[in-house]
């Protein structure tokens, strides 16, 4: 499937895995991951709507967001994002939450 990173905008096919490459980080995987990783984005600080979104991020966004295991509203948008995030869709709560698939369009 064809999808487009919530960061960059670039599209990728999520059934072709691709080298994940951080040169700033001397990072460079030895084995084809997937191109789109789901990346859980907490609410702004104080948000009356406390539920986590779920941000479709490529490899260089990763990098561009350099995070551990999560993100925040603040962080997100300081990438400045093709997807801003109040229009990111709801974090699933199920099997499929870290799929990117299941945040298709």
């Amino acid at each position: 499937m064809r999808l487009r990173c919530f960061g960059c905008g670039v599209e990728k096919d999520t059934d072709v895995r691709e080298v994940a490459t951080n040169a700033a980080a001397g990072l460079i995987e030895d084995v084809p991951v997937a191109p789109l990783y789901v990346v859980d984005c907490q609410s702004p600080a104080g948000a009356s709507d406390r539920r986590w979104r779920a941000a479709l991020a490529c490899h260089d966004c990763m990098a561009r967001l350099d995070l551990d295991m999560w993100t925040c509203a603040e962080h997100w948008a300081q990438i400045a994002p093709v997807v801003p995030y109040e229009q990111l869709p709801l974090l699933r709560d199920d099997a499929r939450r870290d799929d990117p698939t299941a945040y298709a369009e």
